[in-house]
């Protein structure tokens, strides 16, 4: 199965005639969001992108208890939009992590899905990150049923991870590594 990246025929145009670059970097930012109900602050970001590419260097995400440092691109995104023989986009990513808590990052994406559940597809604002509070399930729903990601074919990826410790269950693995 591919993933539709179809775009109209004026931006395919656009795509096609112009190359722009460019680069964004940020001393530190915060996110919060309902949808992943927890603390999130990106420290040293510094991307470089064209119309083609995005390269991530040395950014710090810390996400609840668990820390990433990411390296990586996306590559071939303008063939991938115009082509239309599913040309695939081209994803490698480095993650490198002192301490990954699975249980953690787990009861929240599931605190994310059920307020995604309850709420209308609409847009919520909030002056701060308290105001979310209210709105988000303190409580994991009853149902975990877990499904398998698919990839589509169209889209190539390579994950290599690395980590010092993983919090799963009641368990602790250290010096982890892996690919997918």
């Amino acid at each position: 199965e591919n993933f539709d990246f179809a775009v109209d025929s004026s931006l395919s145009s656009w795509l096609q005639l112009w190359r722009l670059t460019g680069s964004m970097t940020a001393e530190r930012a915060m996110c919060y969001s309902p949808l992943f109900p927890t603390r999130n602050s990106l420290t040293g970001l510094d991307i470089k992108f064209s119309t083609d590419t995005v390269k991530v260097n040395n950014a710090r995400l810390k996400s609840g208890k668990s820390d990433f440092t990411i390296n990586g691109s996306i590559n071939n995104i303008r063939r991938a939009l115009t082509s239309r023989r599913h040309t695939p986009i081209e994803i490698s990513f480095n993650i490198k992590s002192d301490t990954i808590d699975v249980n953690d990052l787990t009861a929240t994406l599931i605190r994310g899905a059920a307020y995604s559940a309850n709420v209308p597809d609409s847009t919520v604002f909030a002056e701060a990150e308290d105001d979310f509070e209210d709105i988000i399930p303190e409580e994991e729903p009853a149902d975990t049923t877990m499904a398998a990601v698919v990839i589509p074919s169209n889209i190539n990826a390579e994950l290599r991870m690395t980590a010092n410790h993983i919090h799963y269950g009641d368990m602790w693995l250290n010096n982890f590594g892996g690919t997918v």
